[in-house]
């Protein structure tokens, strides 16, 4: 993720926290301090709570927010510098310097003198209150900003001066710079940890230890009974399998073959053997006996295995207690793209398709939250909205497909119908691996455009079916023309100026839905008869056919510039 897109991530979240408290925030600069506090480990904080702590304003004293939880909690003193351009920017001394004196303050000042920020002034009382009553765990001072670059020699010296200091008065404290790789890392695992699971499970026997220090991580390989993998699914459900990059795949032929294995009393022994076994990752695990077999570990979750614990699970009662299944516990804290990477090459036994391999996309998984808010499903991964449609606190208007949402906006944003029809594997695939998705799947890409997007591929097949129904004079090329005379409408009757304006977008969108035979019909008809013109003048060449013709990308934008008025009729 490049910092551009990491920003553009980080406005959008910014927008949705503005748009929830536009009188508290106001600015985007604000609406920063409440989204650090949200994202600070392992501080206990609410949104309503995050925004109550922002004291910034006058007498400010350097520090934007004061946060004093419950006795015995974390306190926080933060100062955030919100920089739209981050690029060259870095942690200045002056910035530490004026959180630090203004700590001093809080620690020793003559409050009473604050008469122009009442906020500041009782958020300084309650910080005052929980220092002298040490009703507190840990003092975190922070200074966190959007800059490219993080502390130099001088900054380090300054914050080493400042911890001495504290440290010489017997505080508990932690002092903390954060930059953009610091923002980048709390965004990236918001949007990936959904779900916080403590898993414990008992080995047949003593685990393996496997420890690499390069590497920065550890591992534990043994055996665990299946029906203990059978309960702890019964517990957790699909959420155990959060960052796979597969949900379960119900009935298909792998998964009837690990069920028949698993009641199966002559053959269930043999399980361990033909089973491949599952993967965990955690943060942390620990062992819980004196015989090391007993292990406790903290957010787990499966990244390989979901067919076989599911399928474990689906045979209930008739699971034989002889099944037993090889287990990989792995450790490593906080890192998104060491995990994608283990999930990625220990998945394989079922087919691993290329939609697979983004369905735990940072970027994907943003849209599937601020969708999931308009009552938009967007199923990520295969077997997704299956394992998740009961437990949904939203109610669902309409459920899209990866697949379907990457197909449609090729189609119309990206203007590719051909390589959306004959080469979809291409949409899933990075730009250096010869693809088109970072292309199509951008941090400027909206819900709305995805929403009206798939509105209008799935509005022209119902315009051909009026047609074919209401004259036997259709051209006989027009079931191979959808993905073309989708990307035509789009670039005639919409205004390329707008592609950004959500209010537009949403009425393109019912004005495309209102009626399969109102005036967007009329149009798509009024298109087949120019496209028809086009296609009379190729298809008596040698070689043509009217598949290949509307799956040829230099057929379509040939076809474009025919079918294009000098002054296009758009929708207004």
């Amino acid at each position: 993720m490049t910092t551009d897109d990491l920003i553009s991530l980080l406005d959008n979240q910014l927008d949705e926290l503005l748009h929830d408290h536009p009188k508290e925030l106001r600015t985007k600069e604000r609406a920063f301090i409440a989204w650090v506090l949200l994202h600070i480990p392992d501080l206990d904080i609410s949104e309503s709570e995050a925004v109550d702590a922002i004291v910034d304003g006058n007498q400010e004293k350097g520090i934007d927010a004061v946060f004093v939880p419950e006795t015995g909690g974390k306190v926080v003193v933060l100062q955030t510098i919100y920089h739209k351009d981050p690029k060259g920017k870095g942690i200045r001394k002056n910035d530490l310097v004026r959180l630090f004196t203004g700590v001093d303050w809080l620690l020793d000042g003559d409050i009473s003198r604050i008469d122009n920020n009442p906020r500041l002034r009782a958020k300084a009382e309650e910080f005052r209150e929980a220092y002298i009553d040490f009703e507190y765990s840990t003092i975190s001072i922070i200074l966190a900003t959007t800059a490219g670059n993080g502390p130099g020699k001088e900054e380090i010296d300054e914050v080493d001066r400042f911890a001495k200091k504290l440290s010489e008065r017997g505080v508990p404290f932690s002092l903390e710079s954060l930059f953009a790789k610091d923002i980048k890392e709390a965004l990236v695992t918001s949007v990936h940890r959904r779900f916080d699971i403590d898993v414990d499970l008992t080995f047949v026997g003593k685990p393996f230890p496997y420890d690499k220090a390069k590497a920065g991580a550890r591992a534990i390989v043994g055996v665990v009974k299946g029906s203990q993998l059978s309960d702890m699914y019964r517990q957790h459900g699909f959420r155990i399998f959060d960052v796979n990059i597969r949900n379960f795949l119900g009935n298909v032929k792998i998964n009837q073959g690990i069920m028949k294995t698993a009641r199966e009393p002559d053959d269930a022994s043999n399980f361990w053997f033909y089973n491949n076994g599952i993967t965990f990752v955690c943060d942390e695990f620990a062992f819980r006996s004196l015989e090391d077999t007993a292990v406790r570990l903290k957010n787990a979750q499966i990244i390989n295995g979901c067919q076989t614990v599911t399928s474990l699970h689906s045979v209930g009662k008739d699971l034989s207690d002889d099944v037993e299944v090889l287990v990989k516990i792995i450790e490593k804290k906080a890192d998104i793209d060491f995990v994608r990477r283990v999930t990625l090459y220990a998945n394989s036994q079922n087919a691993v398709r290329p939609s697979d391999l983004v369905g735990t996309d940072t970027l994907l998984l943003e849209l599937k939250r601020r969708l999931l808010a308009l009552g938009v499903y967007l199923e990520t991964r295969r077997g997704d909205y299956k394992a998740e449609k009961t437990s949904l606190g939203t109610p669902i208007s309409q459920v899209v497909t990866l697949k379907e949402a990457a197909k449609a906006c090729a189609t119309i944003f990206k203007q590719i119908p051909g390589v959306a029809k004959k080469d979809t594997s291409k949409l899933f695939l990075s730009k250096e691996d010869g693809g088109f998705f970072d292309a199509v799947f951008t941090p400027l890409t909206s819900p709305e455009q995805i929403i009206m997007a798939v509105s209008l591929m799935r509005s022209i097949p119902l315009f051909r079916s009026n047609l074919e129904e209401s004259t036997t004079q259709a051209p006989i090329w027009l079931p191979h023309s959808d993905f073309f005379l989708a990307a035509l409408f789009y670039q005639i009757y919409f205004d390329p100026t707008k592609v950004t304006d959500h209010q537009y977008l949403h009425e393109f969108d019912n004005w495309i839905k209102a009626d399969p035979k109102g005036e967007p019909f009329k149009l798509y008809k009024a298109l087949v008869k120019r496209v028809n013109r086009t296609v009379s003048k190729h298809e008596k060449a040698y070689g043509y056919s009217h598949p290949k013709f509307f799956k040829t990308q230099i057929e379509y934008e040939v076809s474009l510039k025919n079918a294009i008025d000098k002054k296009p009729k758009q929708f207004i």
